[in-house]
């Protein structure tokens, strides 16, 4: 009798001990992650961050994945208030600022058309035709910028596309600027610009359920002027495209990206969609919201430059909103508006995060193609 009583015994003690095994298990891949961030693969391809060699792309956001960490489903990440806004009462001009920006782009950024109404942030653009230089533009817009530079860490906005498309891109992103650029104590390949594109909504001519979320970079030619690495040019190293089933300009939706030491991680609507490792987006970078212009109100040349489009000589039926906004009789005369919500950024300790970090080589302009 006693041989079973100690018989029952051993088995229930086995049953706790292997069930309690196996929760902690379970529990190393829950709200706390992992303490070894770079131990953990990323589930597409086996490695932290993501397959160079695929875009990640043309599918439906339903990619559910538990070896990723966001501050939804972790205590690890820290709320970053300086760099987050509710828009409830407008934005903190000692950390914001919407800028008359001229410098860049086939049209001018104008504070004007920033505003912020029944707690969203509203940024617009206008026809309105004046000259930069001797080039004639035809309409303004609106940015919304940090006044200082963030590193590696979680960043989101929820947004509600504008609703001309095609011919507008509501964009969330990261960049450093150009006129920041040292080239005095360069070398060739030095990598002196990055930008990481959160969100391009709607800017892709064939189908407004395309979301972008691209990565550029510049490095230093020969001759130590700033040559551009684009997406577009190098899909391997930058180009991720999601399709989705919604239309962006129907209603809001949350896109992110967490800039990690050794990869870069998108987001749409708490679901990680893309993934790059991170080889080459290790500088500082502005926060910055914008609507900005896209065919058929802007062509590229040959080398590159885009070009303002005027407006009048456009066939309306190009637009998917039948040419209200081309048309010269409309009072509105092409306003169109990019909805935010809020903006939010989070950090947490990337300490135990195996670098990706690596110099550009001239190798890579075929490895990357």
């Amino acid at each position: 009798m006693l041989g079973l009583f100690l018989r029952h015994l051993y088995y229930m003690i086995y049953k706790i001990v292997y069930i309690s095994f196996f929760l902690m298990f379970l529990l190393s891949f829950s709200s706390g992650c992992s303490s070894e961030e770079k131990d953990i693969p990323d589930p597409d391809s086996g490695i932290p961050g993501g397959d160079e060699g695929s875009d990640d792309g043309d599918k439906e956001t339903d990619k559910v994945s538990p070896f990723m960490c966001t501050p939804y489903n972790s205590d690890k990440f820290e709320k970053q208030i300086l760099y987050s806004c509710e828009f409830d009462r407008g934005f903190d001009t000692e950390y914001w600022e919407n800028p008359k920006d001229d410098k860049f782009a086939t049209w001018t950024f104008f504070p004007e058309n920033v505003e912020t109404r029944d707690g969203k942030l509203e940024l617009k653009i206008k026809y309105y035709k004046h000259k930069r230089g001797t080039k004639d533009l035809y309409f303004t817009s609106g940015m919304l910028r940090s006044k200082s530079k963030v590193g590696y860490g979680y960043y989101e906005a929820r947004i509600k596309g504008a609703d001309v498309w095609p011919g507008t891109c509501s964009a969330f992103w990261l960049y450093t600027f150009p006129s920041e650029i040292d080239n005095s104590n360069g070398k060739k390949n030095d990598v002196v610009y990055n930008e990481i594109d959160v969100i391009e909504l709607q800017q892709v001519p064939k189908s407004k359920f395309i979301l972008s979320q691209n990565m550029h970079i510049w490095i230093l030619d020969e001759d130590l002027k700033n040559e551009q690495i684009k997406a577009g040019q190098y899909p391997k190293l930058g180009k991720n495209e999601t399709t989705v089933s919604w239309n962006p300009e129907d209603d809001y939706h949350v896109y992110a990206v967490e800039n990690r030491p050794d990869s870069v991680v998108f987001y749409v609507d708490n679901v990680r969609v893309a993934s790059k490792p991170n080889y080459f987006w290790h500088m500082d970078m502005y926060l910055t919201l914008s609507l900005g212009l896209r065919t058929p109100f802007e062509k590229y040349e040959a080398d590159g430059q885009r070009l303002a489009v005027n407006p009048d000589g456009l066939d309306k039926s190009v637009l998917d909103n039948e040419g209200e906004f081309i048309n010269p009789e409309s009072p509105q005369r092409f306003t169109s508006v990019m909805y935010v919500d809020y903006i939010r950024s989070w950090k947490r300790d990337y300490e135990n995060f195996e670098s990706s970090k690596r110099a550009f080589t001239d190798e890579d302009k075929q490895r990357f193609k």
